[in-house]
Protein backbone atom coordinates (compact mmCIF):
# COMPACT_ATOMS: atom_id res chain seq x y z
CA UNK A 1 0.00 0.00 0.00
CA UNK A 2 3.02 2.26 0.77
CA UNK A 3 4.06 2.70 -2.99
CA UNK A 4 0.20 3.40 -4.00
CA UNK A 5 -0.64 6.12 -1.29
CA UNK A 6 2.68 8.03 -1.88
CA UNK A 7 1.59 8.01 -5.66
CA UNK A 8 -2.20 8.98 -4.71
CA UNK A 9 0.09 11.63 -2.49
CA UNK A 10 1.86 13.32 -4.76
CA UNK A 11 -0.75 12.74 -8.03
CA UNK A 12 -1.81 16.73 -8.30
CA UNK A 13 1.84 18.04 -8.49
CA UNK A 14 1.35 18.01 -12.31
CA UNK A 15 -1.48 20.50 -11.42
CA UNK A 16 1.17 22.94 -10.34
CA UNK A 17 2.79 24.41 -13.50
CA UNK A 18 -0.34 24.46 -16.14
CA UNK A 19 1.09 23.87 -19.34
CA UNK A 20 4.75 22.83 -18.34
CA UNK A 21 5.94 19.19 -18.77
CA UNK A 22 6.29 17.15 -15.88
CA UNK A 23 7.62 13.66 -15.65
CA UNK A 24 6.97 11.29 -12.61
CA UNK A 25 8.37 8.23 -12.41
CA UNK A 26 8.41 6.66 -8.34
CA UNK A 27 9.67 9.53 -5.59
CA UNK A 28 11.56 11.28 -9.16
CA UNK A 29 10.48 14.48 -10.13
CA UNK A 30 11.18 15.67 -13.93
CA UNK A 31 11.11 19.19 -15.03
CA UNK A 32 11.62 19.72 -19.26
CA UNK A 33 11.31 23.53 -20.05
CA UNK A 34 12.08 25.04 -23.39
CA UNK A 35 12.58 28.17 -24.57
CA UNK A 36 14.46 30.36 -27.35
CA UNK A 37 16.06 33.17 -25.40
CA UNK A 38 18.51 32.08 -22.87
CA UNK A 39 17.57 34.98 -20.20
CA UNK A 40 13.95 34.07 -20.57
CA UNK A 41 14.43 30.41 -20.13
CA UNK A 42 16.58 31.22 -17.33
CA UNK A 43 13.43 33.06 -15.52
CA UNK A 44 11.47 30.92 -15.88
CA UNK A 45 13.29 28.03 -14.57
CA UNK A 46 13.64 29.72 -11.47
CA UNK A 47 9.80 30.29 -11.26
CA UNK A 48 8.86 26.47 -11.81
CA UNK A 49 11.53 25.43 -9.28
CA UNK A 50 10.28 28.06 -6.70
CA UNK A 51 6.81 27.08 -7.50
CA UNK A 52 7.66 23.27 -7.23
CA UNK A 53 9.38 24.26 -3.77
CA UNK A 54 6.36 25.98 -2.41
CA UNK A 55 4.28 22.88 -3.61
CA UNK A 56 5.96 20.60 -1.58
CA UNK A 57 6.69 22.34 1.49
CA UNK A 58 2.51 22.87 1.64
CA UNK A 59 2.67 18.91 1.63
CA UNK A 60 5.12 18.16 4.17
CA UNK A 61 8.01 17.08 1.58
CA UNK A 62 11.78 17.73 1.10
CA UNK A 63 13.79 18.28 -1.85
CA UNK A 64 16.88 16.56 -1.72
CA UNK A 65 19.13 19.81 -3.28
CA UNK A 66 22.25 17.16 -3.54
CA UNK A 67 20.40 15.27 -5.67
CA UNK A 68 18.82 17.97 -7.96
CA UNK A 69 20.21 19.22 -10.68
CA UNK A 70 19.87 20.83 -14.18
CA UNK A 71 21.29 19.88 -17.77
CA UNK A 72 20.78 22.39 -20.45
CA UNK A 73 20.56 21.65 -24.29
CA UNK A 74 22.64 22.26 -26.14
CA UNK A 75 25.49 23.07 -23.93
CA UNK A 76 26.79 26.01 -25.33
CA UNK A 77 23.96 28.10 -23.62
CA UNK A 78 25.06 27.09 -20.36
CA UNK A 79 27.33 29.46 -18.88
CA UNK A 80 25.43 32.14 -17.44
CA UNK A 81 22.42 29.86 -16.44
CA UNK A 82 21.92 29.72 -12.85
CA UNK A 83 18.79 28.18 -11.20
CA UNK A 84 18.42 28.62 -7.63
CA UNK A 85 16.31 26.39 -4.53
CA UNK A 86 15.78 28.40 -1.39
CA UNK A 87 18.80 30.40 -1.72
CA UNK A 88 20.83 27.44 -3.19
CA UNK A 89 21.75 26.87 -6.43
CA UNK A 90 21.31 23.99 -8.11
CA UNK A 91 24.31 22.09 -9.77
CA UNK A 92 24.51 22.18 -13.46
CA UNK A 93 25.73 18.69 -14.79
CA UNK A 94 26.59 17.06 -18.23
CA UNK A 95 24.90 13.74 -17.71
CA UNK A 96 22.16 12.32 -15.51
CA UNK A 97 20.51 9.23 -15.18
CA UNK A 98 17.02 9.26 -16.30
CA UNK A 99 14.88 5.82 -16.15
CA UNK A 100 17.99 3.68 -16.41
CA UNK A 101 19.50 5.77 -19.59
CA UNK A 102 22.64 8.46 -19.16
CA UNK A 103 21.58 11.56 -20.92
CA UNK A 104 24.34 13.76 -21.73
CA UNK A 105 24.22 17.70 -22.59
CA UNK A 106 25.63 17.09 -26.44
CA UNK A 107 23.43 13.38 -26.68
CA UNK A 108 26.17 11.67 -27.74
CA UNK A 109 24.90 8.97 -25.30
CA UNK A 110 29.08 8.23 -24.41
CA UNK A 111 28.23 8.21 -20.75
CA UNK A 112 25.81 5.75 -21.28
CA UNK A 113 27.49 3.60 -23.97
CA UNK A 114 30.38 4.13 -21.45
CA UNK A 115 28.18 2.37 -18.60
CA UNK A 116 27.23 -0.17 -20.76
CA UNK A 117 30.70 -1.28 -21.71
CA UNK A 118 31.96 -1.16 -17.95
CA UNK A 119 29.17 -3.35 -17.02
CA UNK A 120 30.15 -5.98 -19.62
CA UNK A 121 33.32 -5.57 -19.37
CA UNK A 122 33.50 -7.87 -16.18
CA UNK A 123 32.19 -11.02 -17.95
CA UNK A 124 35.41 -10.85 -20.32
CA UNK A 125 37.50 -12.74 -17.90
CA UNK A 126 34.33 -14.81 -16.63
CA UNK A 127 33.31 -16.36 -20.10
CA UNK A 128 36.78 -17.31 -20.93
CA UNK A 129 36.58 -19.47 -17.50
CA UNK A 130 33.27 -21.07 -18.00
CA UNK A 131 33.34 -21.51 -22.31
CA UNK A 132 35.41 -24.78 -22.31
CA UNK A 133 33.40 -26.18 -19.25
CA UNK A 134 29.19 -25.73 -20.57
CA UNK A 135 27.62 -27.02 -23.48
CA UNK A 136 27.45 -23.84 -26.58
CA UNK A 137 23.47 -23.86 -25.94
CA UNK A 138 23.47 -23.09 -22.41
CA UNK A 139 26.88 -20.33 -23.61
CA UNK A 140 23.97 -19.02 -25.52
CA UNK A 141 21.40 -18.43 -22.51
CA UNK A 142 24.23 -17.14 -20.84
CA UNK A 143 24.34 -14.46 -23.32
CA UNK A 144 20.85 -13.78 -23.56
CA UNK A 145 20.80 -13.44 -19.65
CA UNK A 146 23.69 -11.35 -18.84
CA UNK A 147 24.72 -9.77 -21.45
CA UNK A 148 21.95 -8.82 -24.36
CA UNK A 149 19.63 -6.97 -21.94
CA UNK A 150 21.94 -4.06 -21.14
CA UNK A 151 22.14 -3.82 -25.26
CA UNK A 152 18.81 -3.80 -25.79
CA UNK A 153 17.73 -1.17 -23.25
CA UNK A 154 17.08 1.80 -24.67
CA UNK A 155 19.30 1.03 -28.23
CA UNK A 156 16.22 2.77 -29.78
CA UNK A 157 17.89 5.72 -28.23
CA UNK A 158 21.00 5.83 -27.80
CA UNK A 159 22.52 3.60 -30.57
CA UNK A 160 21.06 6.49 -32.87
CA UNK A 161 24.30 8.17 -32.11
CA UNK A 162 27.77 8.45 -34.42
CA UNK A 163 29.97 5.12 -35.02
CA UNK A 164 32.48 6.75 -33.16
CA UNK A 165 30.89 6.63 -29.82
CA UNK A 166 29.23 3.19 -30.88
CA UNK A 167 32.64 1.23 -32.00
CA UNK A 168 33.92 0.35 -28.55
CA UNK A 169 30.72 -1.16 -27.45
CA UNK A 170 30.08 -2.95 -30.94
CA UNK A 171 33.57 -4.39 -30.43
CA UNK A 172 33.05 -5.18 -26.99
CA UNK A 173 29.99 -7.35 -27.60
CA UNK A 174 31.93 -8.68 -31.05
CA UNK A 175 34.73 -9.90 -28.82
CA UNK A 176 32.34 -11.44 -26.11
CA UNK A 177 30.29 -13.66 -28.85
CA UNK A 178 33.82 -14.64 -30.23
CA UNK A 179 34.50 -15.76 -26.31
CA UNK A 180 31.69 -17.57 -25.39
CA UNK A 181 31.75 -19.72 -29.05
CA UNK A 182 35.54 -19.93 -28.97
CA UNK A 183 36.07 -18.94 -32.45
CA UNK A 184 39.62 -16.82 -33.51
CA UNK A 185 39.77 -13.36 -34.59
CA UNK A 186 39.68 -15.05 -38.26
CA UNK A 187 35.96 -16.28 -37.85
CA UNK A 188 33.71 -13.63 -39.80
CA UNK A 189 31.82 -11.47 -36.98
CA UNK A 190 28.22 -12.11 -39.08
CA UNK A 191 29.02 -16.13 -38.30
CA UNK A 192 29.26 -15.16 -34.56
CA UNK A 193 25.61 -13.27 -34.72
CA UNK A 194 24.04 -15.89 -36.89
CA UNK A 195 25.38 -18.85 -34.66
CA UNK A 196 23.23 -17.09 -31.82
CA UNK A 197 20.59 -15.74 -33.57
CA UNK A 198 21.15 -12.59 -32.98
CA UNK A 199 21.97 -9.14 -34.72
CA UNK A 200 24.90 -6.59 -34.11
CA UNK A 201 23.81 -3.49 -32.32
CA UNK A 202 23.01 -1.13 -35.27
CA UNK A 203 21.11 -3.95 -37.21
CA UNK A 204 19.46 -4.29 -33.55
CA UNK A 205 18.83 -0.41 -33.78
CA UNK A 206 17.23 -0.75 -36.72
CA UNK A 207 15.15 -3.70 -36.02
CA UNK A 208 13.83 -1.60 -32.63
CA UNK A 209 13.03 0.95 -34.18
CA UNK A 210 10.83 -0.88 -37.08
CA UNK A 211 9.39 -2.68 -34.29
CA UNK A 212 8.06 0.36 -32.60
CA UNK A 213 6.82 1.58 -35.75
CA UNK A 214 4.85 -1.51 -36.41
CA UNK A 215 3.43 -1.30 -32.98
CA UNK A 216 2.15 2.43 -33.27
CA UNK A 217 -0.20 1.44 -36.69
CA UNK A 218 -1.15 -2.12 -35.81
CA UNK A 219 -0.66 -2.55 -32.09
CA UNK A 220 -1.00 0.94 -30.81
CA UNK A 221 -2.67 -0.71 -27.23
CA UNK A 222 1.45 -1.89 -26.27
CA UNK A 223 2.33 1.78 -26.64
CA UNK A 224 2.42 4.45 -23.61
CA UNK A 225 -0.28 6.73 -24.21
CA UNK A 226 2.71 9.56 -24.91
CA UNK A 227 3.15 7.51 -28.39
CA UNK A 228 -0.67 8.05 -29.42
CA UNK A 229 0.36 10.58 -31.93
CA UNK A 230 3.84 10.31 -32.40
CA UNK A 231 3.79 9.39 -35.90
CA UNK A 232 1.42 10.86 -39.04
CA UNK A 233 0.26 9.18 -41.89
CA UNK A 234 0.56 10.98 -45.04
CA UNK A 235 -3.18 10.34 -45.96
CA UNK A 236 -3.79 12.80 -42.47
CA UNK A 237 -1.89 15.56 -44.15
CA UNK A 238 -3.04 15.31 -47.43
CA UNK A 239 -5.82 14.02 -49.74
CA UNK A 240 -3.91 13.21 -52.94
CA UNK A 241 -3.89 9.59 -54.12
CA UNK A 242 -0.33 9.13 -54.52
CA UNK A 243 1.44 5.75 -54.01
CA UNK A 244 3.43 7.37 -50.49
CA UNK A 245 -0.08 7.93 -49.08
CA UNK A 246 0.20 5.64 -46.64
CA UNK A 247 3.86 6.46 -45.98
CA UNK A 248 4.70 7.63 -42.41
CA UNK A 249 5.07 11.60 -42.83
CA UNK A 250 8.16 12.92 -42.76
CA UNK A 251 8.95 16.52 -41.64
CA UNK A 252 11.51 19.23 -43.35
CA UNK A 253 14.87 18.99 -41.18
CA UNK A 254 18.16 20.92 -41.52
CA UNK A 255 20.29 19.85 -38.61
CA UNK A 256 21.93 16.88 -37.57
CA UNK A 257 19.76 16.34 -34.10
CA UNK A 258 17.06 16.52 -36.52
CA UNK A 259 18.00 13.33 -38.39
CA UNK A 260 18.52 11.37 -35.59
CA UNK A 261 15.09 11.77 -33.84
CA UNK A 262 13.58 9.11 -33.62
CA UNK A 263 10.64 9.96 -34.99
CA UNK A 264 12.72 11.12 -38.24
CA UNK A 265 15.09 8.35 -38.68
CA UNK A 266 12.49 5.44 -37.85
CA UNK A 267 9.73 7.31 -40.57
CA UNK A 268 12.69 7.41 -42.93
CA UNK A 269 13.79 3.97 -42.62
CA UNK A 270 9.79 2.06 -42.40
CA UNK A 271 8.87 4.37 -45.78
CA UNK A 272 12.44 2.55 -47.54
CA UNK A 273 10.83 -1.21 -46.46
CA UNK A 274 8.71 -3.13 -49.37
CA UNK A 275 5.17 -3.70 -48.31
CA UNK A 276 5.75 -7.34 -48.23
CA UNK A 277 8.18 -6.68 -44.80
CA UNK A 278 5.62 -4.42 -43.51
CA UNK A 279 2.82 -6.76 -43.60
CA UNK A 280 4.50 -10.21 -42.70
CA UNK A 281 7.50 -9.82 -40.74
CA UNK A 282 6.68 -8.12 -37.83
CA UNK A 283 2.99 -9.31 -37.28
Amino acid sequence: MGPLLFLLYVNDISRVLPGENIKLFADDTNLFISGVDVNTLNQKCNYCIDTLNRWFVANRLHVNVDKTNIMIFPKAKANDFCVKLSDITIAKVQYCRYLGLFLDDTLTWSNHINTVYSKLMKYVGIFYKIRSKLPLPLLRNIYFAFVYPHILYGIEIYANTGSTHLKKLITLNNKLLRILQNKSYKFPVKELYYNFDTLAIPKLHIYQLLIFVHKFLHHKHLLPTAFANYFTINSAVHLHNTRVRENLHLNSVSTNYGKRTVRYKASKIWNKMPSSLKEFFFG
